[in-house]
């Protein structure tokens, strides 16, 4: 029995020891209010983060081409939802292949 309660005992601690990510939440802890526009068109998506968890109310920018998310004041959500809106827009006007023809008329009018 006291093998059982030992071996009990060894694994809940394990369990408390290792790091998970449901336990322990990335936070941001400082936010940058300028944000270069070049770093803003590469923005793929972004979370709101609450205060909660977290100490402070901070944008998670997930930039391509970098590892780690980038931490912006949430006045940065207006700029961001700006540029996401514009490229959603200029991809359902470029058609289902992804480009835009050049020189191309939009629409094409027949003539009687």
């Amino acid at each position: 029995m006291d093998l059982r309660a030992m071996l009990l005992f060894l694994c809940l601690c394990a369990l408390t020891i290792s790091p998970t990510e449901a336990s322990i939440p990335k936070c941001c802890r400082e936010t940058a209010v300028k944000i270069p526009l070049a770093m803003l068109l590469k923005v793929v998506r972004y979370e709101e983060q609450q205060i909660g968890a977290c100490d402070i109310k901070a944008l998670v920018l997930y930039v391509s081409g970098r590892r780690s998310p980038v931490c912006a004041h949430p006045q940065v959500r207006k700029s961001v939802l700006s540029i996401l809106k514009k490229r959603r827009l200029r991809k359902h006007k470029s058609g289902a292949w992804g480009y835009a023809r050049r020189g191309a008329p939009s629409a094409v009018r027949f003539s009687r």
